[in-house]
């Protein structure tokens, strides 16, 4: 729909937002018995962090304690592991779920996103789409600019919004979804990986037609 509309920025972002999820899915699948926990417990910290010192909180206090206390240890940062579990506060735990050092299960080196791009084999992703979609999506400055354009009578007009962004919209949208649909497919053992193979082939094939016959 906002392909067909021309707001072809506005796709690159919905279409960032997928291959972020899709690079974050393949990065938890390479350590499945680790990472995709590892992800699910820093909710648990997440949970603690909104609730602490809020109205209610007594209520589940214990019972997010013990689970805190359970599975996420690992996050607290290295002055404070030897506290009890009532003693912890929120700004005690890491900023991040993500760690990388295989060496050192307790020892967390945070890892951007940037490095998650590049080690699932997405690197071109990253460099060609991810981060010019991210200006737009945080409103900076330089990608604002690129769309309004002023001309010599002070009126406003439509800048730099190339059709080609639209296409790679379609295209790295088409491919977050068909891959995380491959792994959950995988994971779940659905049996549904010829119906998505078949998917992406007519997929391929519609494209080489509109490419040699345009709109």
């Amino acid at each position: 729909m906002l392909v067909d509309s021309e707001q072809y920025k506005d796709a690159l972002s919905i279409a960032r937002v997928m291959i972020e999820g899709y690079a974050l899915l393949l990065w938890a699948s390479e350590l499945p018995t680790e990472r995709p926990l590892s992800w699910r417990g820093y909710v648990l910290i997440d949970q603690f962090k909104h609730s602490f010192g809020q109205p209610g909180y007594s209520d589940h206090q214990a019972d997010l304690e013990t689970m805190l206390n359970r599975y996420c240890r690992k996050f607290l940062k290295e002055d404070y592991k030897n506290k009890l579990q009532r003693d912890i506060r929120p700004d005690n735990y890491l900023n991040n779920w993500r760690r990388d050092n295989e060496k050192d299960k307790n020892k967390f080196i945070t890892i951007t996103i940037e490095k998650i791009f590049y080690d699932v084999g997405l690197r071109e992703l990253h460099d060609n789409l991810y981060d010019s979609a991210s200006g737009w999506l945080h409103w900076d400055s330089f990608s604002m600019a690129e769309t309004i354009k002023r001309k010599a009578d002070g009126s406003i007009i439509c800048g730099y919004n190339p059709k080609n962004l639209g296409a790679a919209a379609l295209a790295s949208a088409i491919q977050a979804l068909l891959g995380s649909a491959s792994l959950l497919d995988k994971h779940l053992q659905l049996g549904f990986s010829d119906r998505l193979a078949d998917f992406y082939k007519r997929i391929a094939e519609e494209t080489k037609i509109n490419a040699h016959h345009p709109r």
